[in-house]
C-alpha cells in the first residue's frame, strides 16, 4: 500500500519551525531555531512502498541540527513518511530542544539518517557508529538487555530523550534458517516477540512467514544480534515462577 494512499499531503500539517525562543529543560538557557534557508539535505532513499530508509545530508551536522533539518524540508516524500511513523513537527522539535541541550550530544557530527522507527530515529556518524534518539526507553516493561541485545557502548539522557551509542550492523548474509535458530533461542527464555514477521502470499493464495532481516543484524565479528528492543516483551511473571519451580524440583 503506498503511502499517498494512507495520508493525505494536501492536509495542512505544519512543517515548518517559526523562529521563536524556547527554553531548555534546565530553564536556564534559551534556544532559537534557525529557518535552515538552504537544505542540509543531499538525498533521501525510499522503499518501493514509499517509505523513508536513508537521509543523507550534505555536511556533518550536529544532532539538532539533523533533526532540524526534517522539519524543515520540503520534499514531500520525506514529510509523509515522518507523519506515516507518526512523527510531527512539534515532537521532533521538541527532541532538537533536548538535544541541543547537552553538551556530548553537541559534540557529535551526524552523516546520515539510517532508520525511522515510531518512537527513534537512527543515525550513522562520521566515526561509523550509531546513534539512537528514542522519546522513551530503549527496552520495554522496563526489561533488562539480554544476549539477543545490540550492546550498547553509551547511554543517556537528555530532558524527554534518551540517546544510545552502539555498534554499525550489516544486514548481509543473513539467512531465514539463522533467525529462524535464533528467535527460538529467544523464546526458549520465555520472551515473547512481536513485529518481526513478514506476510507474503503465495500462489496458493496461502501466506508465508519470514522473519523481517531489518530487525535483526551482524556485528563486525558475524555475531547476530536484534537491532529493535521494541520486538521482545519480558516473560510473564507466571513463566519465571514455572521455570523456578522446574528447577527446584529438578
Amino acid at each position: 500500500m503506498k503511502i499517498d494512499k494512507i495520508i493525505n499531503i494536501n492536509s495542512k500539517v505544519n512543517f515548518k519551525s517559526e523562529q521563536k525562543n524556547h527554553k531548555f529543560c534546565n530553564n536556564e538557557e534559551k534556544y532559537i531555531y534557525d529557518k535552515f534557508e538552504k537544505d542540509n539535505i543531499l538525498s533521501a532513499k525510499f522503499s518501493k512502498n514509499g517509505c523513508l530508509e536513508k537521509i543523507e545530508y550534505k555536511t556533518f551536522l550536529t544532532p539538532a541540527k539533523a533533526i532540524l533539518s526534517l522539519v524543515n524540508t520540503n520534499n514531500d516524500n520525506i514529510i509523509q513518511s515522518l507523519l506515516y511513523h507518526m512523527h510531527t513537527s512539534d515532537e521532533l522539535e521538541e527532541m532538537a530542544l533536548d538535544v541541543a541541550s547537552d553538551d556530548f550530544l553537541k559534540s557529535l557530527n551526524i552523516k546520515k539518517l539510517i532508520g525511522l522507527g515510531a518512537f527513534s530515529l537512527v543515525f550513522e556518524m562520521d566515526n561509523g557508529k550509531i546513534l539512537k534518539l528514542t522519546n522513551g526507553e530503549h527496552y520495554p516493561n522496563k526489561r533488562k538487555p539480554d544476549f539477543f541485545d545490540l550492546p550498547v557502548e553509551k547511554r543517556g539522557k537528555s530532558c524527554r530523550t534518551c540517546y544510545y551509542i552502539e555498534e554499525k550492523i550489516s544486514q548481509d548474509n543473513i539467512t531465514q534458517d539463522e533467525l529462524k535458530e535464533f528467535v527460538k533461542k529467544i523464546e526458549e527464555k520465555g520472551y515473547f516477540l512481536r513485529d518481526y514477521l513478514n506476510f507474503e502470499p503465495n500462489y496458493d493464495d496461502n501466506l508465508n512467514f519470514k522473519i523481517r532481516i531489518d530487525q535483526f543484524g551482524k556485528t563486525k565479528d558475524g555475531k547476530l544480534y536484534l537491532i529493535d528492543p521494541g520486538c521482545v516483551l519480558p516473560p510473564k511473571k507466571s513463566y519465571r515462577y514455572f521455570k523456578l519451580l522446574k528447577k527446584f524440583f529438578k
